[in-house]
């Protein structure tokens, strides 16, 4: 089970960094490290805007994902990459990516993979032929993707960007 706690939290010793094979660190009451596959046991696929929140130490934010982590929470590379973006952008940027860094080994980063992208592309096509836009919400239908390849419910707070996307789980607090 993934652990966030505010003692762990942030803390990068002993820890090693998920592979691109969707292993992920866990560090259990001794500091072990053990190994994990993040398809097989995740129940949520955490959107950008929370785990930027929590990073920025946002108590909703901090308290949601650390009751999530009961069930294990994952994010894609698609989130990591718009959550880098916003580290780079900060002008504590060091300290920000200290702390994503952190973050990454207690929650499983899943990759992009040709089912995801073959996911993503039926459900572009589909909402074309409904004649819903596509294109401006790009990175959106990736992580949509993610979430319906996994069998991943996707915790967000923009629901309205999801709502018409088929077989979607949204997670509502």
């Amino acid at each position: 089970m993934v652990s966030i706690s505010a003692d762990q939290r942030f803390s990068t010793s002993g820890a090693e960094r998920p592979g691109s094979d969707c292993n992920a660190v866990q560090l259990g009451a001794s500091a072990k490290v053990e190994r994990r596959t993040a398809a097989l046991t995740v129940a949520y696929l955490v959107d950008s805007d929370w785990v930027i929140e929590f990073l920025a130490d946002v108590p909703e934010a901090v308290e949601l994902l650390e009751r999530l982590a009961d069930d294990d929470i994952a994010i894609s590379i698609i989130i990591y990459m718009e959550v880098y973006e916003g580290v780079r952008r900060s002008a504590r940027a060091r300290e920000v990516e200290r702390k994503l860094d952190a973050f990454l080994t207690t929650v499983p980063l899943l990759p992009f993979s040709t089912a995801v992208a073959r996911r993503c592309a039926r459900l572009r096509a589909e909402l074309r032929r409904q004649g819903k836009r596509v294109n401006a919400r790009a990175l959106d239908l990736l992580i949509a993707a993610t979430a319906l390849e996994h069998n991943l419910t996707l915790v967000t707070r923009n629901v309205k960007d999801y709502a018409d996307i088929p077989g979607i789980r949204l997670y509502n607090n």
